[in-house]
């Protein structure tokens, strides 16, 4: 099954303008190195790594929606890559959880977040590659900007 560009760009452009806006007021680093805490959503899943929230939804089933926060309060709710109407839309999903990871399913996609270290990855259900946080390079918010490595 081949997925549609959009599920990547969606993915991609949400992580980026979700970070920047939440960037704007940071001074000290914050790391998110491993997951410290989780709850599973009726549409998807919140992470805590330390002080920093990680929210992940299903605005679609071919849509995931990625917001991330230096602390626990997420930012304003709102994107440039997500139009105002689509972000209000949801749909279920079904939860998961091991030793080693968190995350759900959708009726296209799996979403995982990997514990230790925080990792996020998106497959289709015929396990390709989506989106996929670079190994050892975790998602970092310092000096007023972040880092994300996919």
């Amino acid at each position: 099954m081949r997925l549609p560009a959009r599920v990547l760009v969606a993915c991609s452009f949400a992580i980026s303008i979700v970070l920047a806006a939440s960037a704007q007021t940071i001074s000290p680093t914050v790391s998110l190195d491993a997951v410290t805490a989780t709850d599973a959503l009726h549409d998807g899943i919140q992470v805590q790594a330390g002080p920093a929230t990680m929210r992940i939804t299903a605005l679609r089933d071919d849509v995931i929606r990625v917001r991330v926060s230096p602390d626990s309060t997420l930012p304003e709710d709102a994107s440039w890559a997500v139009l105002a109407e689509a972000r209000t839309k949801s749909v279920g999903v079904q939860a998961m959880q091991d030793s080693s990871a968190v995350g759900f399913r959708t009726g296209t996609l799996d979403v995982r977040v990997e514990r230790n270290p925080l990792r996020v990855i998106i497959r289709d259900l015929s396990g390709n590659v989506v989106s996929a946080d670079a190994v050892g390079r975790p998602s970092r918010f310092q000096s007023g900007g972040f880092s994300v490595y996919k």
